[in-house]
């Protein structure tokens, strides 16, 4: 699974070991609904963005809604 390419807060590429604490991952799920598979199952629906900070996923939907998964919980993102 691609989750596009790696970026910092400023735009930076995230190759730099300095900079891979703070990587970002970013994409907008356009084609499919995905879901988060946790303890339970959280589905996201097409057009969210997500992106993760350390272990923490965080979601924003397109009315800009963000929701953040924290880390300490196991989750996978799936078809």
């Amino acid at each position: 699974m691609d989750f596009g390419e790696g970026r910092d807060e400023e735009g930076r590429v995230a190759t730099d070991p300095q900079i891979a604490d703070r990587l970002l991952l970013v994409e907008t799920i356009v084609a499919e609904d995905w879901c988060v598979v946790l303890p339970r199952v959280i589905a996201i629906k097409s057009g969210t963005a997500y992106w993760i900070v350390g272990s923490s996923l965080h979601l924003r939907s397109e009315d800009g809604e963000v929701k953040v998964i924290d880390g300490k919980d196991s989750y996978w993102l799936c078809r």
